[in-house]
């Protein structure tokens, strides 16, 4: 029979209770010698609780002793969270200076009113219900076994704790609601990252000063670099400062559903975003960091311009060439009539970019597109 669980809800300072008493097990026989957490990855995780974001359940298992009655709790899974929090509670750290708003702070540095709600917030445990020590070991070796592949983003939030990535993180929450009202990204891909792989995308383009060369192999070596080479707080205050006065300007772009399909797709997408995000930097003076319009506008003509793709929802992408295909009469009659039907290349585009990303989705090929357009 399969071992059983019991979901419940305890304070930290249940568990800080029971390490007091002796009464928690954070190493029993079946716990991996693991590598101990870093101290920019204890001040993420003491952030994410001070913020009152969701962490991973904590497995434990209870052991009642009849004769001294007395119950201990052995963690099968959590060692890492919960000797980081009772080292916090001790003062033993104090917060990395880049944590918004608790930089720098120990536990007895936030006020008593802080003090009482990270004492009083809740986590999530999981009692496991076996005595049968085989079944303990399988569950730990479960529990610690990825169950799906991590994407790029997902790896380097995993493999790096510094800096550089707690400020990815940082704006990515900032703007997430900006990304999903845009229809930039879904929230499943947020779920998976994509809304920090954005902000990493950004900052490569304020730190490189360019997007023509930005894989995810220079992304990775980025993150690398901070991590082997930390930059002063100042440097990344700087590029925090850009990037919200780059996204600013783009806030305030009038009819930015138009601007983002001509910078270089059809439709709204991740990618697209990235490049209008160069073109507004790129259009700031870096001295006075006024916007120039007129620069921006040549930009987005030139633009406008090129190949437009259309970029289905099974994530294949059509290549249409609006001038080369109005100009294929005597092999294409099909775009003969499209010509005929609507007038000019520029009246063809003006067409395109009416038409809402829902909609466009809808199309299944290139035909599908062009009967909507000689309605």
């Amino acid at each position: 029979m399969p071992a059983k669980t019991n979901t419940r809800v305890f304070s930290i300072n249940d568990f800080l209770s029971w390490y007091d008493k002796g009464e928690l097990d954070l190493s029993p026989k079946y716990q991996r010698k693991s590598y101990l957490w870093n101290m920019s990855t204890k001040s993420y995780f003491i952030d994410t609780l001070l913020r009152g974001m969701p962490i991973p359940p904590v497995y434990i298992r209870s052991i009642t002793d009849v004769a001294a009655r007395k119950t201990t709790r052995e963690v099968i899974d959590g060692q890492q969270r919960l000797s980081t929090i009772f080292a916090f509670i001790n003062d033993e750290f104090a917060l990395s200076e880049s944590i918004r708003d608790f930089g720098g702070k120990k536990y007895s540095d936030l006020d008593e009113e802080e003090q009482s709600d990270f004492l009083e917030k809740e986590l999530a445990v999981e009692m496991v219900l076996t005595n049968n020590e085989s079944e303990i070991a399988d569950i730990f070796v479960r529990i610690n076994s990825s169950n799906y592949a991590l994407n790029a983003q997902e790896l380097r939030n995993a493999k790096y704790q510094n800096e550089f990535k707690i400020l990815c993180n940082t704006l990515a929450e900032q703007y997430r609601a900006f990304f999903l009202e845009k229809e930039i990204i879904t929230k499943e891909e947020c779920d998976r990252m994509q809304d920090a792989q954005l902000i990493s995308q950004m900052l490569f383009i304020l730190i490189e000063g360019d997007q023509k060369k930005m894989t995810e192999e220079d992304l990775d070596d980025l993150y690398k670099n901070f991590e082997n080479n930390p930059k002063p707080l100042s440097f990344l205050q700087e590029k925090e400062e850009w990037l919200n006065l780059v996204m600013d300007k783009m806030l305030t772009i009038q009819n930015y559903n138009t601007m983002i399909k001509v910078a270089g797709q059809l439709t709204y997408s991740a990618q697209n975003f990235v490049y209008l995000f160069y073109l507004c930097y790129i259009s700031i003076s870096k001295k006075e960091k006024q916007f120039d319009n007129k620069r921006f506008d040549d930009f987005m003509q030139k633009n406008s311009n090129a190949v437009i793709l259309l970029e289905q929802s099974s994530k294949k992408a059509i290549k249409i060439d609006i001038a080369e295909a109005v100009n294929s009469v005597k092999v294409l009659p099909y775009y003969t009539n499209l010509f005929i039907k609507i007038g000019s290349s520029s009246k063809i585009m003006d067409k395109i970019l009416k038409l809402s990303p829902n909609k466009l989705k809808t199309f299944n090929n290139l035909d599908d597109l062009l009967n909507e357009l000689l309605k």
